[in-house]
C-alpha cells in the first residue's frame, strides 16, 4: 500500500514540475 502512495506523490510532483514549467515558459 506504501507503493502506490508513493507512485500517487511522484506523479503529482511531476505533474507540478511539468505545470510550473508550462508556466514559466509561457509566462
Amino acid at each position: 500500500m506504501k507503493n502506490f502512495f508513493l507512485a500517487i506523490f511522484v506523479h503529482l510532483v511531476m505533474a507540478v514540475i511539468i505545470i510550473s514549467a508550462i508556466v514559466f515558459v509561457s509566462s
